[in-house]
């Protein structure tokens, strides 16, 4: 299995598309930040940094189409083929593109937050209002928050991904399953404290405590939950295909 993950490794970091997705993360990141900063710098220290250190929609998109580009683009460069052929047994091939996607999604939600706190550093010493109040417990919490949310949204692009076999039409699914169907069903429905934007905001903002909302602990049950699901459907269906 170490083998295929790196081979998967050597793959997403040979694309172009991988970095260009991993600087716009970044640049999500960044844009966060100094939006929670401008934001909310009438609100007191404490409120407007929790804003600065909240995750990224930016973000959280861009991850899950770099999980989607992983797993559906050998199917269009036809190389799928010759990735089979190597390793028959594609559970391996789909858990190592979920895995190198994670590690990628990870790293990003790690350095989501000192990279916010360094923004929020230069808009305060630039004059920008506002003051740091946020102390290293809560970035912590903040930090595995997003890293959770980033991760199980990439998870679920792979698992998009291995199903449509396009990157074109994986990207349009996951997009509006996820952040237009999932948040309409959300808004009307029971399935508002179940939802993937729900989620997500939990995990994004630790700090949440809306009616309707779940706990940080069930949110992260329910990430793992669903993109553990959605890989499991993906590998099962991938398994009984032609290639």
């Amino acid at each position: 299995m170490g083998r295929q993950i790196a081979a998967e490794w050597i793959k997403a970091r040979s694309l172009r598309s991988t970095w260009v997705l991993i600087g716009i993360a970044v640049l999500g990141v960044v844009v966060q930040a100094l939006t929670g900063a401008i934001t909310f710098s009438g609100e007191p220290g404490r409120v407007q940094s929790l804003n600065v250190l909240s995750g990224s929609v930016l973000t959280l998109i861009v991850v899950t189409i770099l999980g989607v580009v992983l797993a559906a683009g050998e199917y269009g460069s036809h190389s799928i083929a010759s990735t089979y052929t190597a390793t028959a047994d594609r559970r391996r091939v789909i858990l190592a593109k979920v895995v190198v996607a994670i590690a990628i999604a990870v790293a990003i939600g790690l350095l989501s937050v000192p990279l916010s706190r360094l923004v929020a550093a230069i808009w305060f010493g630039a004059g920008g209002a506002g003051h740091w109040d946020a102390g290293l417990g809560t970035a912590a919490h903040y930090a595995y928050g997003i890293a959770i949310s980033y991760a199980g949204f990439a998870a679920v692009g792979v698992a998009i991904g291995v199903l449509t076999r396009s990157i074109a039409i994986g990207v349009g699914i996951a997009f509006f399953g996820l952040f237009v169907l999932d948040a309409i069903l959300g808004s009307v429905s029971f399935y508002s404290e179940y939802s993937f934007t729900t989620v997500a905001a939990v995990l994004g903002d630790p700090d949440v405590h809306q009616g309707g909302f779940p706990r940080f602990g069930s949110a992260v049950a329910l990430m793992v939950l669903y993109a553990g699901l959605l890989t499991g459907i993906g590998v099962a269906i991938e398994r009984r295909r032609d290639v």
